[in-house]
């Protein structure tokens, strides 16, 4: 047995019996035939279609087809080839995903989105899912928002603490 495996997804060398690959968090494996299966999974020209007309579910289908990978590991698979597409061929900026991680360490997750889905073409919630893939390959924190409710909790907290202080000036 080989003291490395190599990770199907992103390719990195990962130590033999490992059950996650310690850069991409992919679950790794158990034979030599599901790697060489997923590397023939991630250059099938079907599945590469896929992906290009963003039909990520069927995607997944097509992954699972080849592989025998479970639904979620499957997706995970899909995920970081949607991720690792980032960076390669199709794109118009070959520094997508050096632009996108950027964007993510000056906590602006919307725009990183953003220019993530202008340069690929694809759908919101494929960038967005493509974006936290990059985050996560790169160990870089994913921004929180508050969203609309925070934000109308935070005005309302604001309103009464202003209408306090109005309040006290007249007495």
């Amino acid at each position: 047995m080989p003291d490395t495996v190599h990770c199907p997804f992103c390719r990195c060398s990962c130590p033999s019996g490992a059950s996650r690959c310690p850069e991409c968090g992919a679950g790794l494996p158990d034979s030599a035939e599901h790697t060489r299966a997923a590397h023939r999974a991630a250059e099938d020209p079907q599945l590469i279609e896929l992906l290009k007309q963003g039909k990520r579910s069927e995607a997944v289908a097509r992954y699972r087809e080849m592989t025998d990978l479970d639904l979620i590991e499957a997706r995970k698979a899909v995920d970081h080839l949607i991720a690792g597409s980032a960076a390669g061929a199709g794109t118009q900026d070959p520094d997508l995903e050096r632009n996108v991680l950027k964007l993510l360490n000056q906590q602006q997750l919307f725009q990183a989105i953003r220019l993530y889905r202008t340069q690929t073409g694809r759908g919101l919630a494929e960038s967005k899912e493509a974006v936290e893939t990059l985050a996560r390959r790169n160990q870089v924190a994913i921004p929180t928002t508050i969203g609309c409710s925070g934000f109308v909790v935070a005005i309302v907290a604001a309103l009464i603490v202003l209408a306090a202080v109005l309040v006290a000036r007249m007495r």
